[in-house]
C-alpha cells in the first residue's frame, strides 16, 4: 500500500514517522510505502520537490492533505496530483477540499446529489430562503455525519463519520 502525505503540521509528520518505524519492525519494509512531504513556508527545497510531490499524490492509493498556509504555487501542486489520484483522498482544512474522497464519501459526490432545480423552474408558489452561511452548513452536515454514521454500519454515512472524525484528530 502506498501513503503519502503533504502537511505543514511538523508534529503529525513526526508522529507518522515514528508509526512508519513500528510498523515496519512488527510486518517488515514492504507492506507500506509511506511518503511523507513537510510543505510549511515557501522555501527553495520543497518548491524543488513540485514534480516529486505531484508524482507521489497521483499514484498513491491513500493521500492525506494538510495545506493550510503553504504558498499558492504548491497549492496548485497539490490539486494537480489531487485531480490525477484514484486513490482515497483526506483533506484536511480548505484547501482543495473539493476532492476529499474516502469510500462512498466525496465531495463531488454530495455536489451531485445537493444540484437540485433552480428556482424558477420548480413548480408552485416560491418562497425565498434564508441562505446560512458555509461555516453552519458544514457545522450541520458534520452533526448529521456523526450520528448517521455512528448507527449505519457501512456506505456513504459512514465514511462521512470517518472523514470528519479524521480530519478532527489530525
Amino acid at each position: 500500500m502506498k501513503i503519502t502525505v503533504v502537511a505543514v503540521s511538523a508534529p503529525a509528520l513526526y508522529q507518522l514517522n515514528r508509526y512508519r518505524q513500528e510498523f515496519q519492525q512488527r510486518y517488515g519494509e514492504n507492506r507500506m510505502e509511506l511518503s511523507m512531504f513537510y510543505v510549511a513556508g515557501a522555501n527553495p527545497g520543497v518548491l524543488g520537490l513540485q514534480d516529486k510531490i505531484k508524482e507521489a499524490v497521483k499514484t498513491a492509493d491513500a493521500v492525506v492533505i494538510d495545506i493550510m498556509g503553504a504558498s499558492e504555487a504548491l497549492q496548485d501542486v497539490v490539486r494537480e496530483g489531487l485531480a490525477a489520484c484514484r486513490g482515497q483522498r483526506i483533506v484536511i482544512g480548505n484547501g482543495c477540499r473539493e476532492y476529499i474522497r474516502l469510500g462512498a464519501f466525496s465531495m463531488e459526490g454530495m455536489k451531485k446529489q445537493s444540484s437540485a432545480p433552480a428556482e424558477a423552474e420548480r413548480p408552485g408558489p416560491q418562497e425565498k430562503k434564508t441562505k446560512k452561511n458555509a461555516a453552519a452548513l458544514m457545522h450541520t452536515m458534520r452533526r448529521m455525519a456523526l450520528m448517521m454514521g455512528s448507527v449505519a454500519p457501512f456506505g456513504m454515512m459512514k465514511d462521512m463519520k470517518n472523514v470528519f472524525l479524521l480530519i478532527d484528530y489530525w
